[in-house]
């Protein structure tokens, strides 16, 4: 299944049966329509979806609604966070990919509790899936 990570701050907005767009450089963007995991860089929470289209521009050329629908208001912002996701500088005719997704599901949790066992000399991992 295809993997998407965002940043926490709009990862945070997103809710089940909701459209979206996420930005990624030219360069990272390998996705194809189709079946998808949303997750985010800093814990395992997760939602399943569906890529619904992928297609690519200049950061110049974007339109207000499809900055809007990434949770932007400006493509100012939006190279900002692109440039501290790819620590590059982002310039306004690089091609960014804009890849539109629906949320399908309520959220998965992956919980990981990690714990040292010193009697017997091992780490063990418990995971909970709720």
């Amino acid at each position: 299944m295809q993997v998407i990570k965002l940043n926490n701050k709009h990862f945070r907005t997103i809710s089940a049966g909701d459209s979206y767009i996420a930005f990624f450089w030219h360069e990272e963007a390998k996705l194809r329509v189709g079946a998808i995991s949303i997750g985010n860089y800093f814990d395992g929470t997760e939602f399943k979806g569906i890529i619904t289209n992928i297609y690519s521009k200049p950061l110049s050329k974007l339109m207000p609604e499809e900055l809007l629908a990434g949770g932007y208001q400006s493509s100012r912002l939006l190279s900002y966070d692109l440039a501290m996701q790819y620590t590059r500088f982002i310039k306004c005719d690089d091609i960014i990919t804009l890849v539109c997704f629906t949320i399908t599901s309520d959220t998965v949790y992956n919980v990981e509790c990690r714990k040292s066992i010193v009697d017997d000399g091992y780490q063990s991992t418990l995971k909970l899936v709720i």
